[in-house]
C-alpha cells in the first residue's frame, strides 16, 4: 500500500542535524526514532504538547491501532500545516492524506517527506510511501481561496469577504478576538491589493478526492494526478479537522463518505462564532452537525462529556470557556460500541487523571474546569 503526491515544489535541504523527532518533540515514546520535521515548528510542537495534550494522546492511540500497523487505515488531515500529524499517521503504517493549501506549509511538508525518505523507514518502507500531499482545500461546491505564497502560517482562517462569488481569502489571526479582527483585516487589504504574493487554490471535495471503491487516491492539481500503487487502502480512521471555522463547508465535502460508513472517526475544531463567513448562521450549523452526527457518540475532548451540538459552547452551563485552541476540539466516532473505541479511550484516561495541564493557568479536574491555584 503506497500513497503518493508529488503535488508541489520540495524545499531545499538543510542540515539534516538540525531536522526535529515528531514524537520526540510530542513527548511520546513509542517509538524513540520518530518521523522527521523541520525544526521552524519546535514551538509549535512544543505548544501542542503542552496545550494540547488530549489531542496528542488521541492521535498516538488511533495511529497504533491495528489498521494502521496493517496499512490498511486512512489518515485525512485537513489544514495539516506543517504535517506533524500526517507524517506520524504515515510512520506508523497509515495512508495519510495531508490537505493543506498554503504553499509554505506544502514545501517545508515535502522537504520533511524528502528528509524521511533518505533517513529512516515504517514497517519496511520510507514514510514518503505512506503519505500524500494535497495542495487545495476541501468544499462540497467550487470554491477559489487566495493564500500567500510564502510563509506557513499556524492559524490562518478565511476573511469569507467574497463568499457570494464562490472566493475566499485566506488571512492571519490573532489569539484574541480583537486582535484577530484588526490582523484580518490588515492581512485580506494587503492580499487584495498585492502587496503580499499570493496564488489561488481551487477547492475539491472529499468524497472527489478519496473515490467510492477501495478509498483509492485520486488527488489531481496543476495538472499533476497521483494514484496509490496496487492494494488500496481501506476506511478512514480518523479524519482530522483543523480549518479554523470552515469545518461546516469541509464536511459537506465528504457527504457520501459519511453516509458510506467509511469513516470511522472524526475529530473537529469547533468554532461557531466563524460560521458566519460562509453564510452559515450559528443556529443553522448547530443543526446541521446535530442532523450529521446523529448516531455518532461525539464527546468534548478536553473533559471527555458527551456533546450533541445542541449548544454552541463545549463547556457544560456554569463552566468556564478557556482559552481559543485549548478547548476547542469535539471528538465523534461511528463505533457501534463506543467504549471499545481506542481514541475515546485516550480520552477518559486523560479526564481521569487527577488534574492535567491545559495551558494559560487553566485546568481540568474531575471533569470540571477550574482556575489553576
Amino acid at each position: 500500500m503506497r500513497c503518493i503526491c508529488a503535488c508541489v515544489e520540495a524545499a531545499v535541504q538543510e542540515d539534516p542535524t538540525r531536522w526535529l523527532r515528531v514524537e520526540q518533540e510530542l513527548g511520546l515514546s513509542a517509538d524513540p526514532i520518530g518521523p522527521l520535521i523541520h525544526p521552524g515548528f519546535r514551538a509549535q510542537l512544543r505548544w501542542l504538547k503542552t496545550n494540547e495534550p488530549v489531542t496528542v494522546a488521541v492521535f498516538n492511540s488511533v495511529f497504533s491501532s491495528d489498521a494502521c500497523s496493517r496499512g490498511e487505515g486512512v489518515f485525512v488531515d485537513s489544514g495539516a500545516n506543517e504535517g506533524a500529524f500526517s507524517l506520524l499517521a504515515a510512520s506508523r503504517g497509515c495512508c495519510a492524506v495531508a490537505v493543506e493549501p498554503q504553499p509554505g506549509c506544502q514545501s517545508l511538508l515535502l522537504a520533511a517527506l524528502d528528509r524521511n525518505r533518505k533517513v529512516m523507514a515504517s514497517n519496511g518502507k520510507p514514510v514518503s510511501q505512506n503519505m500524500a500531499v494535497c495542495a487545495r482545500t476541501l468544499s462540497a461546491k467550487p470554491m477559489v481561496t487566495k493564500v500567500e505564497v510564502k510563509g506557513c502560517l499556524p492559524n490562518a482562517q478565511y476573511t469569507g469577504g467574497l463568499m457570494n462569488r464562490g472566493e475566499v481569502e485566506m488571512a492571519l489571526s490573532g489569539r484574541n478576538a480583537t486582535t484577530a479582527h484588526t490582523m484580518k483585516v490588515k492581512y485580506a487589504e494587503q492580499l487584495s491589493n498585492g502587496l503580499i504574493k499570493s496564488k489561488s487554490v481551487s477547492s475539491v471535495a472529499l468524497d472527489d478526492l478519496l473515490e467510492s471503491k477501495g478509498l483509492q487516491l485520486s488527488c489531481s492539481v496543476v495538472g499533476q494526478t497521483c494514484q496509490p500503487a496496487a492494494g488500496a487502502p481501506g476506511r478512514i480512521v480518523l479524519w482530522h479537522l483543523d480549518v479554523e471555522g470552515a469545518e461546516i463547508p469541509v464536511l459537506r465535502s465528504a457527504a457520501h463518505l459519511i453516509a458510506r460508513g467509511d469513516i470511522q472517526r472524526i475529530m473537529l475544531e469547533f468554532f461557531p462564532s466563524r460560521w458566519p463567513a460562509f453564510n452559515i448562521s450559528v443556529a443553522e450549523g448547530l443543526a446541521e452537525l446535530s442532523s450529521l452526527f446523529h448516531g455518532w457518540h461525539c464527546v468534548v475532548m478536553c473533559t471527555g462529556e458527551r456533546y450533541d451540538f445542541s449548544r454552541p459552547t463545549l463547556l457544560g452551563p456554569g463552566k468556564k470557556d478557556v482559552a481559543i485552541g485549548l478547548c476547542v476540539d469535539v471528538y465523534c466516532t461511528s463505533e457501534s460500541q463506543p467504549m471499545h473505541d481506542t481514541g475515546l479511550k485516550a480520552i477518559r484516561a486523560m479526564a481521569r487523571a487527577p488534574r492535567f495541564f491545559l495551558g494559560n493557568n487553566t485546568t481540568v479536574h474531575d471533569g470540571a474546569q477550574d482556575g489553576a491555584p
